[in-house]
């Protein structure tokens, strides 16, 4: 229930804050592991239950290790839960980690052990970018820019990253762009937004490359 919910975040949020500056896998003070662990009581039954929100701050308390020890089987249950159940936040860790592949070497906590798979990381990112998350689209752009995962495309980057409002990237990529490409992506991010980010890399013809055909 979302009154529940609110409860427990509004006591995550200031537990959050209070351990802010604490290092990964260090509790915190008395008071901080109390206020996680009513936390845990509170959102534990939601998870349960299919809450996406409430399964992915699951995954980030056994993660991060503050006020309760680390614990990558439960932080790997979670964050693979919310991201099946929708959650953007998730689905854009997921697709991170398949970027970064799992390293026996790395000193930050991977909850997931996962090979490097870029592919598999665009997938995980188009579902968070279609419900808007901004850092999904921005991954996007760097990604359609790079051909990492996905076939080189200009147009599709320019878009994702003009969704994205990270628009730094987009006014360095125009320098090499087409002014008919441009168009092309500026008209594919206002139809995107009308569809409500679902959809949105649909068929279009260039010039330069021809006509690209995709079903979305």
């Amino acid at each position: 229930d979302e009154e529940t919910f609110a409860e427990g975040l509004a006591i995550y949020d200031d537990a959050s804050s209070a351990l802010r500056n604490t290092p990964y896998g260090e509790l915190g003070s008395l008071k901080d592991q109390q206020d996680i662990k009513a936390v845990i009581d509170i959102f534990t039954p939601l998870a349960e239950d299919g809450h996406a929100e409430a399964q992915y701050l699951l995954y980030k308390i056994y993660k991060d290790g503050n006020g309760v020890p680390q614990d990558r089987e439960a932080s790997t249950k979670w964050l693979r839960l919310a991201a099946e159940n929708g959650d953007a936040q998730a689905q854009y860790s997921v697709g991170m980690m398949y970027i970064r592949g799992f390293d026996d070497r790395e000193e930050l906590f991977n909850p997931l052990p996962v090979p490097k798979n870029n592919r598999t990381a665009v997938k995980w990112f188009i579902m968070s970018a279609e419900q808007g998350y901004d850092s999904s689209q921005f991954r996007l752009g760097e990604m359609f820019e790079e051909g990492e995962g996905v076939p080189r495309n200009k147009i599709y980057a320019h878009m994702w990253n003009n969704l994205s409002g990270f628009t730094f990237r987009r006014d360095d990529m125009e320098r090499v762009m087409t002014a008919e490409e441009i168009t092309i992506a500026e008209r594919l991010a206002v139809e995107c937004v009308a569809k409500e980010y679902k959809g949105c890399m649909t068929s279009y013809c260039s010039e330069r490359y021809g006509c690209i055909k995709n079903n979305g």
